[in-house]
């Protein structure tokens, strides 16, 4: 994860930054996490006045060409 500046206050205007638009995120605020996909928050928060202290990037480990062969290997058995 990558902690990312972000210019939303509340999880009301989070969607509305330019921060999230495209990626996986996550963010924390007042005592509750939540998920935010190419900047819709998915959470049951959305729309609430919470204020975010932190907002953090998903990064992937490893590329989706391996992770693809990863899952060939593990359903190969």
């Amino acid at each position: 994860m990558e902690i990312i500046r972000h210019t939303a206050k509340t999880v009301k205007t989070l969607p509305r930054d330019s921060a999230v638009q495209t990626g996986y995120f996550v963010a924390l605020v007042s005592g509750h996490i939540l998920a935010i996909v190419n900047g819709k928050v998915e959470d049951h928060s959305e729309g609430s006045s919470r204020r975010i202290k932190l907002v953090g990037k998903i990064l992937p480990v490893v590329s989706r060409k391996e992770r693809a062969r990863l899952k060939a290997e593990i359903m190969k058995g």
